[in-house]
């Protein structure tokens, strides 16, 4: 039986198909609109691939000055060039070629010869290159490595002119100006009145090294005294240097320098030990002024220092007061109290010592040094 589509149903599938139609239009403007999206970000990708790209091809490669879009490097420090002695001898000059490449950090390396000179003259040119810095070439904002040639010229004439211009002027060392160095300095040597005094330490001299090496106008800058500081200066005119330089060239240069005085071999430090409080080293001093084959025997500075440390309490400075007054016989008393002390700081055969002083002493000195012993200041 065949069933007519009533009103209804047709208006449905009219309705349903004007939906169809505009979800279908809907759709494909998104298709659209997501292609060109995807275009865009397709042509932008390629884009910081090639910057990237781009900056490593640049980093890697040598450029020449002239290549499009390259700028040349620039030198903002060069050294002028120091002459061989082959070359000034002989009063050979000209000008040497050299092919480089200043990186991308503009420093120069891969350094040839082009164009030579001999007689010594391009080493010196490559030694002297090596020491340039550059501001880098440029290409496209990026610093890039460029090959470039540099001539180096040398003249006899500007050579000898700067020479005369550096050598009236006194330098400091620093800012491009090396230090002279010694290569014959002897020892300085004692004045009688010094070492005899034991007196001792650094006397400071100002002086110019000249151009050639050689001191001059010495003065003194700290003094010792006792006749060191003439010695010192006597000392310093005999001494020889390699002359301080400033750009390839000897040059005058002001300078102090330290000259020490040590009058024993081995116990300058104990010395300063000693002077500073120190009742072990002031021990080890007053053996030495005793008996030391390093040191002129002086009794009178052994018993000095040998007093200050036994005051301070060293027990073998206190054994060694008393064997030294009771050896010499003159204050058994002062004698018997200093084994007296060391005993009580348990250093070994001072009772003994005391017992055997005793027997020597009269009953008012022993009565005495007991005495002396009990008391708050035995010494």
């Amino acid at each position: 039986m065949n069933v007519e589509p009533s009103h209804t149903s047709h208006r449905v599938l009219l309705n349903f198909v004007s939906i169809m139609r505009s979800t279908s239009f809907a759709i494909g403007w998104m298709v659209i609109l997501l292609c060109v999206g995807l275009a865009q970000m397709n042509a932008q990708a390629p884009s910081s691939q090639s910057t990237d790209s781009n900056t490593k091809e640049t980093a890697d490669k040598v450029y020449r000055v002239g290549d499009e879009g390259v700028t040349p490097p620039r030198a903002t420090y060069s050294p002028s060039f120091e002459f061989s002695e082959a070359a000034r001898k002989a009063g050979y000059e000209g000008t040497c070629v050299l092919w480089l490449v200043v990186d991308a950090k503009g420093m120069p390396r891969d350094i040839t010869v082009k164009q030579s000179l001999g007689r010594g003259l391009d080493e010196k040119a490559i030694e002297a290159v090596r020491g340039w810095r550059f501001t880098p070439g440029m290409k496209d904002g990026v610093p890039v490595a460029v090959q470039i040639n540099v001539a180096v010229s040398f003249h006899i004439a500007a050579a000898n002119s700067k020479t005369e211009e550096t050598a009236d002027k006194i330098y400091v060392a620093g800012h491009g100006v090396t230090p002279p160095r010694a290569i014959y300095s002897p020892d300085p040597e004692f004045s009688e009145e010094a070492r005899h005094a034991g007196h001792r330490g650094t006397c400071v001299l100002w002086l110019i090294v000249d151009n050639k090496g050689t001191p001059r106008d010495i003065m003194v800058k700290r003094s010792l005294g006792m006749g060191l500081d003439e010695k010192a200066v006597e000392t310093v005119r005999q001494w020889k240097f390699k002359p301080a330089m400033k750009d390839g060239v000897p040059v005058a240069v002001q300078v102090s320098i330290e000259i020490s005085f040590r009058l024993y071999d081995g116990l300058d430090d104990t010395f300063v030990k000693a002077d500073a409080g120190d009742a072990n080293a002031q021990f080890v001093l007053s053996q030495a002024f005793f008996s030391d084959r390093r040191l002129q025997k002086d009794e009178s500075r052994g018993f000095a220092y040998l007093e200050k440390a036994a005051k301070q309490g060293l027990p073998e400075a206190q054994f060694a007061m008393g064997d030294y007054l009771s050896s010499h016989g003159n204050d058994l008393v002062t004698a018997y109290v200093w084994y007296a002390l060391a005993h009580r700081n348990r250093y070994q055969h001072s009772d003994k010592r005391m017992k055997e002083l005793a027997k020597k002493m009269t009953p008012d000195q022993l009565t005495e040094a007991r005495r002396r012993v009990d008391s708050k200041n035995p010494i």
